[in-house]
C-alpha cells in the first residue's frame, strides 16, 4: 500500500504547491499518511537486506522510488499548519533512517559497483540527498552527492551511460534513467544553501 499511497502523497504535494494555504486538506493528507509510515518504519530495510545475485529485489526498488516521492512531498508541505513539531522530528527521524539504509545497501564508496550502477541506484541517491536536506545530514547529503558525480564521470558523451559495462543511451533505454539527471544534477548544491533558505 506504501507504493501507491507514495504516488497520492506526491500527487497532494503539487497541488498544495499550486494552490496554496487554500489547499489545507492536501497537506493534511501528507501529514496523514508520512506521520503514518514514520510510526509503522515503513519502506525501513533491515540490517539483513542486502545486495543479492547482483540485482536489487522489487522491493528495494519500489523503495527507492518511494522515498524519493515522499521525501518531495515532505520538502514541499512540511510549513503547513498541519503538522505539528512533534510530527516534523518523527518524520525528519523517519527520513534520516531512511537515509542510513540507502548508505550501507549500496556503499558505492567501499564496493565495486558492477551492476548497482543503474537506473535505481540514482534513484536512490536522489531519495539520500532529499533525507540529508530534511534531516540536515551532510554525512547522508554528501555521499550521495558523491555517488551521483560517480555516476556521471562514468557517463560516456552523447547522453550515455555506462550501465552493466553496457553503454546504452541515457533516455532510450529507459526515460527513467533521464529523468531524474537534471533534477539530481540541481541537488549538488551544498547543504547549507538549503538550510540557509538560499535554496527553496
Amino acid at each position: 500500500e506504501w507504493d501507491s499511497r507514495c504516488q497520492d502523497i506526491a500527487e497532494w504535494a503539487d497541488s498544495y504547491m499550486l494552490q496554496g494555504a487554500t489547499a489545507t486538506t492536501m497537506a493534511s493528507n501528507c501529514r496523514e499518511w508520512l506521520v503514518d509510515f514514520a510510526n509503522q518504519g515503513a519502506m525501513r530495510l533491515t540490517s539483513s537486506t542486502t545486495y543479492v545475485d547482483g540485482s536489487e529485489s522489487s522491493f528495494v526498488s519500489a523503495r527507492n522510488w518511494g522515498c524519493a516521492n515522499a521525501a518531495w512531498a515532505y520538502l514541499k508541505t512540511k510549513k503547513a499548519s498541519a503538522y505539528s513539531d512533534d510530527d516534523r522530528a518523527a518524520i525528519r527521524a523517519w527520513f534520516g533512517g531512511m537515509g542510513d539504509d540507502i548508505m550501507r545497501y549500496y556503499q558505492w564508496a567501499t564496493d565495486t559497483l558492477g551492476s548497482k550502477q543503474n537506473n535505481h541506484m540514482g534513484f536512490a541517491m536522489l531519495a539520500c540527498m532529499l533525507c540529508g536536506i530534511i534531516t540536515n545530514r551532510r554525512d547522508l547529503f554528501d555521499y550521495a552527492v558523491g555517488a551521483q558525480k560517480h555516476i556521471l564521470d562514468d557517463s560516456l558523451p552523447d547522453t550515455f551511460v555506462k550501465e552493466d559495462s553496457v553503454s546504452r543511451p541515457l533516455c532510450g533505454y529507459n526515460p527513467d534513467v533521464g529523468n531524474p539527471l537534471p533534477t539530481r544534477a540541481m541537488l549538488m548544491l551544498d547543504l547549507d544553501r538549503y538550510q540557509t533558505g538560499e535554496v527553496h
